[in-house]
């Protein structure tokens, strides 16, 4: 079994998405005598291990390789929900472009920056502050040079 690769499941529609997750999870819930080194090859060769497809034993008898396997289908099912949770919040990032976008869907940043004044409310003025700066405007001098 070939590694799952996130940019692929990018391009891939929901629906596929969901069919492949469904195949994913059957086959972690096999039990280890239906495998044999003859039907999942490509993962030997990609951790490490070298054997001829006459050496086939079940993986009853070499529990290492199939903790590998399941390892790696694992990582596939993480990576296929992780790309179908991506794809579902940008889809409702899009939907409430026009009205107040849900918390979970705004940008994080620091707690900091969350909090701090708006650039209207930093910008406004008391009405103590407004009539002082009326009363008292800055004065304008000729120089004569």
């Amino acid at each position: 079994m070939q590694r799952v690769k996130a940019h692929e499941l990018r391009q891939k529609d929901e629906k596929s998405l969901v069919d492949e997750l469904t195949k994913f999870r059957v086959i972690t819930s096999l039990p280890p005598s239906c495998f044999t080194l003859e039907r999942i090859g490509p993962i030997e060769s990609q951790q490490g291990f070298r054997r001829s497809p006459s050496q086939a034993r079940p993986y009853k008898s070499n529990p290492h390789l199939y903790i590998t396997f399941l390892q790696v289908v694992r990582k596939a099912i993480a990576k296929v929900l992780t790309v179908i949770n991506e794809k579902r919040r940008d889809q409702s990032r899009v939907d409430h472009k026009k009205k107040r976008t849900p918390l979970d869907l705004r940008l994080k940043k620091t707690r900091a920056f969350r909090k701090r004044l708006t650039k209207f409310e930093t910008t406004r003025k008391t009405v103590r502050q407004q009539k002082r700066d009326s009363n008292f405007r800055p004065r304008k001098f000729a120089l004569a040079a």
